[in-house]
């Protein structure tokens, strides 16, 4: 029997030719929008939560591949949203220690974790004109996370005979799917708007012929265990970060605030400069603390603290456009260090080479932050703030998310630079570093 061993996550909340982000995603792929994503890195901030009745948590249940229901119930959890006319795959690598099975026979079972696990749209990958392009990236991306096999699901509202039939996007999407190398020995699942099944049988109890129904994936194990923690994910792909704005006078409280906080900063480097620089730095430490613990913007919500006052979110932004103080936040944000002198000098290569690891613990509250920022800010200051939310995304392995706020900051400013970066990481599925380091779920 062959399993999944779930990447290990924190227990709370924490997309042109592209799988919309990384190689925890594939990077974009011409001619529509690809999504790629890594399952959160790290273990649990925390000991194991307890349930009402003060008994622990349910464990996190172990995936397996003869149980559909299961892996398509765990799958929008990873992407954070239910997929439409997609294709998703996840990449799967031989876990360590592995070797036998969950029910213990030594019938050659093999314990597996997922990898990178990547969506694009049909109409791409099983287009007629730019489909074989993508078809290669995309083989190219499960090459280079070293998958041994790979699991297919395919989202759409043809039906399954079509499918099977070869027509359409989804049939040419699945054609090309059965002749890969990863096809043979991993699972391949459609799923249409009211039910699901296996591609390769069509036997009940497992897969009927008109498959199963989607209710059945509210009633597994993987969605209990995810609906326990509190997460939670978008109806589609359009809702994953929703755009929010505060009332027109407190935006206008907050620019006024963010102008006056500029207009102080010192022309000239020196010690002045430096100052302020750590005085910003310090104001963002104490507003994502101050933020931290409300309701999640795992699917885009974002909060307006009416306790925040205008003068200091205007000073959080004001210090944001500098960029010495937006990589300082950052990094703090994405790794918990300081932003010293000699740290900056090394701290790209330091992102892209795997010496800095993901801080789960100031991720989400950053994030949360950044949303709150977003809906406050007028066009002057948001560049900074989409971009930098585009990034710790990025580095959280959330390609559509990283891509859709990506989108937003190049809307309004084309040459800014940190997004200019990111969208050439994007563009080429470039990873943060730590996903490409070996044992990174230790």
């Amino acid at each position: 029997m062959d399993e999944i061993t779930p990447y290990p996550r924190a227990d709370h909340d924490a997309d042109d030719p592209t799988p919309d982000a990384l190689d925890s995603a594939a990077g974009p792929l011409d001619g529509g929008t690809a999504d790629a994503y890594l399952p959160e890195p790290g273990p649990p901030d925390s000991a194991d939560p307890l349930d009402p009745a003060g008994l622990p948590a349910p464990p996190r249940p172990t995936l397996r591949l003869d149980r559909p229901a299961e892996v398509l119930a765990w799958l929008p959890y990873q992407v954070k949203f239910w997929p439409q006319e997609s294709a998703v795959l996840v990449s799967l690598r031989h876990a360590p220690g592995g070797g036998v099975g969950a029910d213990g026979g030594l019938d050659g079972g093999t314990r597996l974790e997922p990898g990178l696990i990547a969506r694009t749209d049909l109409s791409v990958i099983g287009g007629v004109a730019r489909g074989r392009e993508a078809q290669v990236d995309m083989g190219r991306h499960l090459h280079r996370d070293g998958a041994s096999r790979a699991l297919c699901a395919i989202y759409t509202e043809q039906s399954f005979a079509s499918v099977l039939r070869g027509q359409g996007p989804a049939g040419r999407t699945l054609d090309w799917w059965r002749s890969t190398p990863w096809a043979e020995l991993g699972k391949t699942y459609l799923i249409g708007p009211e039910r699901f099944r296996c591609v390769d049988c069509a036997d009940a109890p497992c897969c009927p012929h008109t498959g199963q129904p989607l209710d059945v994936l509210g009633t597994t194990e993987a969605a209990a265990w995810h609906v326990f923690h509190g997460h939670r994910y978008a109806p589609d792909r359009e809702e994953l970060v929703s755009e929010s704005s505060a009332p027109t006078d407190r935006r206008r409280a907050v620019d006024e605030a963010a102008r006056q906080h500029y207009d102080r900063r010192p022309a000239l480097p020196g010690t002045d400069l430096s100052i302020w620089h750590r005085e910003m730095e310090r104001r963002w430490v104490a507003l994502v603390e101050a933020c931290r613990g409300g309701p999640p913007t795992g699917v885009g919500s974002a909060d307006r603290p009416s306790a925040v006052s205008t003068d200091e979110l205007g000073a959080v932004l004001a210090g944001l456009a500098d960029p010495w103080v937006r990589d300082a936040a950052l990094l703090w944000s994405g790794t918990g260090q300081p932003l010293g002198d000699a740290v900056r000098d090394n701290v790209v290569d330091a992102v892209f080479s795997g010496r800095l690891l993901p801080e789960l613990r100031l991720l989400d509250g950053a994030d949360r932050t950044l949303a709150i920022l977003d809906a406050h800010a007028t066009a002057r200051w948001k560049p900074p703030v989409l971009a930098a939310r585009a990034w710790l995304a990025w580095w959280s392995g959330e390609g559509a998310k990283a891509n859709i706020l990506l989108e937003r900051t190049l809307a309004i400013d084309p040459e800014y630079s940190l997004a200019q970066l990111l969208g050439t990481a994007l563009a080429h599925g470039i990873p943060p570093g730590w996903a490409r380091r070996p044992g990174r779920a230790s």
